[in-house]
């Protein structure tokens, strides 16, 4: 019983430490569109 809580225990964590990755993956990828947002709406304000 007890290495059945355990193993729900890691699993638990695998599974937020997989969505934590996932979560800085996209944040990342949000910060570099909002970058590209930025110098594109700069080129637009010269012309």
């Amino acid at each position: 019983m007890e290495s059945y809580v355990q193993q729900m225990i890691r699993d638990r964590e695998e599974f937020i430490a997989q969505a934590f990755r996932k979560n800085i993956t996209t944040t990342n990828r949000i910060i570099e569109l909002n970058k590209r947002l930025v110098l594109l709406s700069e080129k637009v304000r010269k012309l």
